[in-house]
């Protein structure tokens, strides 16, 4: 006879993670140790455009990326698979479509009780609005700064709020 209430408590445990991960709206991937991906949740098919049955087997990056993305940032990926090394970093994905979305990932490898990588887990968080506004505010300065050294007026700022004022 065998005991299996414990192992029968971990399936439990198992089952409401797999089911939290699922219904989460951060995208969550899991890939084997050669980067295949074996297991994929909603939130990822939704943004991607992409079934599980189309990416199961597949490297995340042969799939999302396209022609704009940092070759740096998927190099420094790339190298974290190789080395089996957790990152973060911000990386730019593309859907099946083409349309282009900002995601802060996390990836970090798993390793079973004797130091062996069984595979990865990936977490990525939606970042496409702040990016989108950090470049209209960098937009923004630019073309202030351009001005502000094309014009020989003195531009002034009035603070309301402290009451005081900032010229060029």
């Amino acid at each position: 006879l065998q005991d299996i209430t414990d192992r029968k408590k971990y399936e439990e445990k198992l089952e409401e993670l797999a089911l939290v991960a699922s219904k989460t709206t951060d995208v969550i991937f899991m890939t084997d140790p050669d980067e295949q991906i074996t297991w994929v949740n909603n939130a990822f098919e939704k943004f991607s455009g992409y079934p599980f049955n189309e990416v199961i087997g597949k490297s995340p990056g042969n799939i999302l990326t396209g022609p704009d993305n940092n070759q740096n940032t998927m190099s420094r990926i790339s190298n974290a698979f190789k080395k089996q090394e957790a990152l973060q970093t911000i990386v730019l994905n593309y859907s099946k479509t083409g349309d282009k979305y900002w995601f802060d990932l996390t990836l970090d490898p798993i390793f079973d009780n004797e130091g062996n990588c069984e595979g990865f887990i990936g977490i990525q968080k939606d970042v496409t609005d702040q990016i989108e506004h950090q470049r209209e505010l960098r937009k923004s300065v630019e073309r202030y700064e351009i001005v502000s050294k094309a014009t020989s007026d003195t531009i002034w700022d009035l603070d309301l709020e402290s009451d005081t004022i900032k010229y060029n």
